[in-house]
């Protein structure tokens, strides 16, 4: 019955609304059930007579001009204000997470937002350096997973680094994915090195070349970075 009720606020308070309508309506229907066994007649004789009284006293507002006269009636009133307590603390709740994540989801939309946030990047790496010469504070990591894992963690409030590591990267996250921006605001482009005159140089661009321009580059893409933001 603990974890029941547990799951029941768990669900309140991260917003389900179906949940929250469906302990609302029950709630409203074992009250009314239980009046009628007490003989609080005078309280559900008329349909808006009892919505009144039951939003009056769910909400633990009760203005006095309807109340229970049985003692059974008392005692029900005095359950109903406490399950109201929890209900309108519980909505309360979801209300100010939901207005809170909205506002940490969209705190940063770009890399003018990066300065007065903490920004999580790898050490020694061409992005640590960008965030030191823009002023940024940010929380240096040994690899990209601890980085991500920290904003995920909420520690850090975004990660700087190349974009397709991060694509990489976020896919073994699961439900702890992170959003990953659209854009590229410092380009920096990836080469092979190979030795001065090497024979395999023209090999090599012209096997990327038909590999990049190939209708098979997209899947390739596709199949280790997911679609791109």
């Amino acid at each position: 019955m603990r974890r029941t009720w547990q799951r029941i606020y768990y669900a309140i308070a991260t917003l389900r609304w179906s949940v929250l309508i469906a302990v609302i309506v029950l709630h409203a229907l074992l009250s009314y059930f239980v009046l009628v066994v007490t003989g609080e007649t005078a309280l559900i004789s008329d349909f808006l007579v009892y919505f009144y009284y039951y939003t009056t006293t769910a909400t633990t507002v009760g203005y006095g001009d309807k109340a229970p006269i049985t003692l059974a009636g008392r005692l029900l009133a005095l359950v109903w204000m406490f399950a109201g307590l929890i209900m309108v603390a519980s909505f309360t709740a979801a209300i100010t997470s939901s207005l809170t994540v909205s506002n940490l989801q969209y705190q940063i939309s770009g890399p003018q937002d990066l300065p007065g946030n903490t920004v999580a990047t790898i050490d020694g790496t061409a992005s640590a350096q960008y965030l030191q010469e823009q002023r940024i504070l940010s929380n240096t990591y040994p690899d990209l997973h601890s980085a991500m894992q920290a904003v995920s963690a909420g520690d850090s409030d975004a990660v700087v680094y190349d974009r397709p590591l991060l694509q990489y990267r976020n896919q073994q996250l699961g439900k702890d994915r992170l959003d990953l921006l659209p854009g590229v605001f410092d380009q920096q482009l990836y080469a092979l090195a190979l030795p001065t005159g090497s024979p395999l140089r023209d090999e090599v661009n012209e096997a990327i070349l038909r590999l990049t321009e190939s209708p098979e580059w997209r899947l390739i893409q596709r199949a280790y970075l997911g679609e791109a933001p």
